[in-house]
């Protein structure tokens, strides 16, 4: 193709006032993303393939090809690399109809991001073509791959630190066996390393977890009630520490659990 080009829109606000859509930081949303390919040769190669890199893990919910726009099923859709891969029914090109759409869901956890996409061919080891910003579609009004966050919905870094249940059993009789620790990451453009541990009331570290170096979004991280030796921890309050480390130094954030048998 000569270009590819795209827009992205919430299904809510497909034609938003200033071209620019916002969202909630945070918050779970539904995006319609309109690809228009511009051929001037019937030689040119098509493609069949998309990937996507979106704000923070996400999934597609449907997606309709054609002039006007059908229904289709894609042949799969793959997580690779932290990328969506989307493989069509049929290949894109001069003789084919080459308009797309796809609505995705995923949430953006800074204060603007930029939907990147980029098509290829997979009967064939050409290199993939990047989708420029620009106007794929009459329906939508943004003409633009990027989206911003609503005033006031930017949360700090680490934000949203949750346990559950507040009290667990770890005796191996599947309730409540486990902990769930889970928080946001907000803000990061690369990603940074976060450490997890669990520590007694005197701040004695009886377990760390493996969080290692994480992007943006929400993370989930478990807990056996088992100490760094794979022992049943002792009952009691114990307190998970969860610290992000930044440019700017550690960002940290407590929270207590019950330990009871």
């Amino acid at each position: 193709a000569d270009r590819v080009i795209g827009e992205i829109a919430t299904v809510d606000q497909l034609q938003p006032d200033g071209k620019v859509i916002q969202v909630p930081a945070g918050e779970v949303t539904e995006f319609v993303l309109d690809l228009r390919a511009e051929f001037s040769d019937p030689g040119q190669t098509g493609f069949d393939a998309v990937r996507l890199g979106l704000p923070s893990a996400g999934k597609l919910l449907g997606l309709q090809i054609g002039d006007p726009l059908t229904v289709a099923e894609p042949d799969s859709v793959i997580d690779e690399d932290g990328d969506l891969v989307v493989y069509l029914p049929q290949p894109l090109g001069p003789d084919a109809e080459d308009k797309l759409r796809l609505r995705l869901e995923t949430a953006v956890y800074g204060a603007s991001d930029h939907f990147r996409a980029e098509v290829f061919d997979r009967r064939n080891s050409s290199l993939p073509q990047g989708v420029e910003d620009g106007d794929a579609s009459e329906e939508l009004g943004t003409d633009q791959l990027r989206v911003l966050v609503e005033s006031g919905t930017l949360k700090s870094l680490l934000s949203e630190v949750t346990m559950a249940p507040a009290t667990f059993t770890p005796q191996g009789d599947g309730i409540n066996d486990e902990l769930e620790i889970t928080y946001t990451l907000f803000s990061v453009l690369d990603a940074i390393e976060v450490e997890v541990e669990l520590l007694t009331l005197a701040g004695q570290r009886v377990r760390r977890l493996p969080g290692g170096v994480q992007g943006a979004g929400r993370h989930r991280l478990k807990w056996d009630g088992r100490d760094d030796a794979g022992q049943i921890v002792a009952p009691g309050i114990y307190l998970a520490r969860i610290a992000a480390d930044t440019d700017r130094g550690a960002i940290v954030r407590f929270g207590s659990i019950a330990v009871a048998y």
